[in-house]
């Protein structure tokens, strides 16, 4: 339970016959350690990053329908347009989030001239809560698209809570206050890597 409440993912092992664990809020549960395999796991437990399309836009506006959606992220409306300026923009990059197959978020990023680069989230509604906004930013960070860049920054309205939560559970730094009184956070790519 402490796992999953962290936002991890859980492994319970089922291999001793005179031990009965609850082991129900697992991810996994295995019976012998044969069983495990790093490749197995990382296939398993990763995310896959889709280049957003038209499809993936039309799952966007169908998460645009909830209104907590909306009003943290009602600045990229209208879709169309936003979706017109990152396909003609080189340094900015949109995924919509896949684990096993299933929508969990969307991520975007817009990478700059000066070696930053800013980042924006959303969680798919119905996922709220589960740790994975944390879980797409450590993603995020370890992508080619950030190669070379050495501050990653994400702007955060100051009555979205779970938003700023997740960037600091990211390991995102808070820098105080921008002009439009959003919260600042940064995050040092270790030597531009």
């Amino acid at each position: 339970m402490a796992a999953k409440q962290a936002g991890m993912k859980c492994l319970g092992f089922k291999g001793l016959s005179h031990v009965d664990e609850d082991l129900t809020g697992a991810d996994l549960q295995f019976h012998q350690f044969q069983e495990l395999s790093v490749e197995g796991l990382v296939r398993r437990f990763s995310l896959d990053f889709v280049p957003l399309d038209r499809e993936g836009l039309a799952l966007l506006e169908a998460w645009f329908q909830d209104q907590e959606v909306r009003n943290w992220l009602g600045g990229i409306l209208p879709l169309d347009r936003w979706y017109r300026f990152v396909q003609q923009s080189s340094g900015y990059y949109a995924w919509n989030v896949y684990e096993n197959g299933n929508a969990i978020g969307h991520i975007h990023l817009e990478t700059y001239a000066d070696r930053t680069a800013s980042v924006g989230l959303m969680v798919h509604p119905a996922m709220r809560f589960r740790g994975y906004g944390a879980r797409l930013l450590q993603y995020l960070l370890v992508r080619p698209e950030l190669m070379g860049i050495e501050t990653v920054k994400a702007y955060v309205e100051t009555e979205n809570r779970a938003s700023l939560r997740c960037f600091q559970k990211a390991g995102f730094t808070e820098e105080g206050l921008d002009p439009d009184g959003l919260v600042v956070f940064t995050c040092p790519l270790s030597a531009g890597s």
